[in-house]
């Protein structure tokens, strides 16, 4: 994912690859390191089950990122909020673009229903990656543990 959060250093982030996990084992994080990777200008969810930190672009519509973490403070769930304009990955899926591409990139996915979006999805050890939509469009992306719900 390429985009410029509030306070962030998510414009230096790695796209998401969906055939592979992030290097370094980055769904492994704690939050020590999560908050080194992103930056600390987060903002903490206030109905979350779980900590949750949002990561929103400075500007505009609430768009941006959220981070995820379990009672041990590990990384779980890395996701985007709303559709950020020029997010991609690294093959080249823009949100925004019709999901028939989503196909001709990745093949068959596995499919889940949420509410309000739909995610296609792929799983490579313990990581899923989630490609949301709404409609025939991308709307945005995920990377979570597999033992974690796919609708974040």
């Amino acid at each position: 994912m390429r985009a410029r959060c509030a306070g962030s250093r998510a414009a230096d982030a790695r796209r998401p690859d969906p055939r592979r996990e992030p290097r370094g084992r980055s769904h492994r994080r704690h939050a020590r390191q999560g908050e080194a990777a992103l930056g600390s200008h987060y903002k903490v969810c206030p109905d979350c089950e779980s900590r949750t930190w949002f990561y929103f672009y400075a500007h505009g519509e609430p768009l941006g990122a959220a981070v995820r973490f379990n009672d041990q403070g590990r990384v779980v769930a890395v996701f985007t909020l709303g559709a950020p304009t020029g997010w991609h990955t690294a093959e080249g899926l823009l949100v925004g673009e019709q999901i028939d591409k989503v196909a001709r990139l990745y093949g068959t996915l596995g499919w889940h229903r949420c509410i309000g979006y739909g995610a296609m999805t792929m799983r490579k050890g313990n990581l899923v990656t989630s490609i949301y939509t709404t409609g025939q469009v991308v709307y945005g992306f995920a990377l979570t543990a597999s033992a974690e719900p796919i609708c974040q």
